[in-house]
């Protein structure tokens, strides 16, 4: 029972350390995105959770970068606020993504 418990907290924590490392560790926008953006505007910008914006179409795009970075920090609609979860320059690289996107 105790080899049971010990493997069990390893998984635990060695599952906590990789999610919580994840937007720690990716060097550019695109992984910052595919790891925190991607499950719900898509891995190539397209929407794939009704609500979310479009970055492929520009959908949200004619908003300048202040706006999009607060809704990247506070949330919007559906989507969680990255504050705490994404540091500053995190979030500026993950937005130069996004907007590489609709071009």
């Amino acid at each position: 029972m105790k080899l049971f418990v010990r493997i069990l907290k390893n998984k635990v924590f060695v599952l906590v350390l990789s999610f919580s490392s994840g937007a720690i560790y990716a060097d550019s926008g695109q992984e910052l995105y595919e790891m925190n953006c991607s499950a719900c505007h898509g891995v190539d910008g397209v929407a794939v959770l009704p609500g979310a914006p479009s970055f492929s179409k520009g959908e949200t795009m004619e908003k300048d970068d202040v706006q999009l970075l607060a809704s990247i920090s506070n949330g919007l609609k559906t989507m969680p606020p990255w504050n705490g979860i994404l540091n500053d320059e995190e979030k500026k690289r993950s937005l130069e993504y996004i907007r590489s996107l609709s071009k």
